[in-house]
């Protein structure tokens, strides 16, 4: 294997993946499931529901509702294109596969809008936009094989399920970039109205275990592998090969769920070891009800919920600075956790004006008919949404305790909440609706 000095870490090697996609011997079935079959894989859950998708736009909350379902402001994006579904990608990471502390595999989907610029641009230096979703580390009592290769993935727990689960299966996170148009896109426009999926962005999903997230909490480390990662697909798609120095980073989104908020934090802790590429290229930062909190390994909390996210709440201002370009979304379903932020905010649209805030009267319906006749709503608990004057920083709140499963995991359950997955998805667990639903809203208020 050829080494490559890394342009940021003298002495260091640069990285080096894989393109595994075509791979039968590693990826086994899911290779004639998801890559040969991807273009109906990737959209499935789109198909199988009568070609239609909820997503969130301006706001995640309405003003009204006949029930507490209804105060959740979707919108079903209907009778998309969807003959070109985009591109799905495996990436094996090769440069030192005994380092437990790099991230060894990456699924990578392109639009179609992306794969399209790829393949009628003439220039040998690709400009990429990249949405990037960390998972929660996962626990290898779940995916006991982390990666070797070789495996038949439907029957041996591994990682590779894990990356499908968020591209296209429970977290969706395919469809909902595909379903979503930035309001910026088309002015004027409604946006369920548009019919072709218009973002042009390289989705990443890294697939990691526990440890192996510790590299990726670099920036140095983060932007090298969007870089590879570009420039293997735009390689495998144009078949021109380019330097990964070739590639232009215009705008990156970060997002992070539950666990994976460290991940978050930790980039954000490490911003001056790559501070050009933290302020010019990374512009995004979502947290779907992270969770920041820290016990030792004796058990004894070291570090609560609050303490942490307010810790986080403010390395994100300093990351941002004056910079409206920079966008923070944060959605979380615990109001005391992030109480401070939100008092904040309210003081700043005070002073400043403009914005937008709402609170939303779940409470309301406590001891109403539910809609499908099996007893009365009880236990629900008012949420709220509120904009900075400048919509560049955001925060959307709703309690857990009105989910009707807020975490089957560990039996959290209100038996008289409500699905957020509302009509579309009524069994979906209220954990997973913030990333699996709530990401489309991020998107729709994106500079992409």
């Amino acid at each position: 294997m050829s080494q490559k000095t890394s342009p940021f870490s003298p002495g260091e090697t640069a990285m080096e993946l894989r393109d595994i996609t075509r791979e039968t011997s590693l990826l086994k079935s899911y290779k004639s499931t998801y890559v040969d079959n991807q273009n109906h894989e990737l959209l499935r859950i789109y198909r199988d529901k009568g070609r239609q998708f909820p997503v969130l736009t301006e706001r995640v909350f309405t003003q009204s509702g006949a029930s507490p379902e209804e105060l959740i402001d979707y919108k079903l994006q209907r009778n998309m294109d969807d003959a070109d579904a985009g591109r799905i990608f495996v990436l094996e990471r090769t440069d030192n596969p005994t380092d437990q502390l790099k991230t060894r595999l990456f699924f990578v989907w392109l639009s179609p809008a992306l794969v399209g610029q790829f393949k009628v641009g003439t220039s040998s230096a690709p400009k990429v936009k990249a949405s990037v979703v960390f998972h929660p580390p996962a626990g290898l009592e779940k995916y006991p094989t982390y990666w070797r290769g070789g495996l038949e993935p439907l029957q041996v727990p591994n990682f590779l399920e894990l990356g499908i689960r968020y591209l296209c299966k429970e977290k969706n996170v395919v469809a909902q970039h595909f379903c979503s148009t930035p309001k910026t896109r088309q002015p004027g426009v409604p946006r369920t109205d548009s019919l072709k999926s218009s973002l042009a962005v390289m989705v990443v999903v890294p697939v990691s275990s526990a440890n192996a997230f510790a590299s990726l909490g670099d920036p140095r480390e983060f932007e090298d592998a969007l870089r590879h990662i570009a420039k293997r697909c735009f390689e495998a798609v144009t078949t021109q090969l380019i330097p990964a120095a070739a590639v232009t980073l215009e705008r990156v989104a970060v997002s992070g769920y539950s666990r994976s908020g460290a991940v978050l934090r930790t980039l954000l802790d490490n911003a001056r070891a790559n501070e050009p590429f933290m302020r010019n290229v990374v512009k995004e930062f979502y947290a779907f009800d992270v969770m920041l909190n820290e016990n030792n390994p004796q058990g004894v909390v070291i570090k609560t919920k609050k303490q942490g996210y307010d810790e986080f709440w403010s390395r994100l201002k300093t990351w941002q600075g004056e910079d409206s370009d920079k966008m923070i979304r944060l959605y979380s379903s615990e109001p005391a956790t992030v109480g401070a932020i939100y008092g904040e905010l309210q003081t700043r649209l005070k002073n400043y004006g403009g914005g937008y805030q709402s609170a939303v009267g779940f409470s309301s319906f406590n001891g109403k008919a539910r809609r499908n006749g099996s007893g009365k709503y009880a236990g629900l608990s008012d949420g709220y949404e509120i904009y900075s004057t400048d919509n560049s920083r955001s925060l959307a709140v709703m309690p857990s305790g009105n989910a009707l499963v807020y975490l089957s995991s560990e039996n959290l359950v209100n038996p008289e909440g409500f699905a957020p997955g509302g009509t579309y998805e009524p069994g979906l667990e209220g954990h997973s609706w913030f990333v699996s639903r709530l990401l489309s809203h991020a998107l729709f208020h994106s500079g992409f």
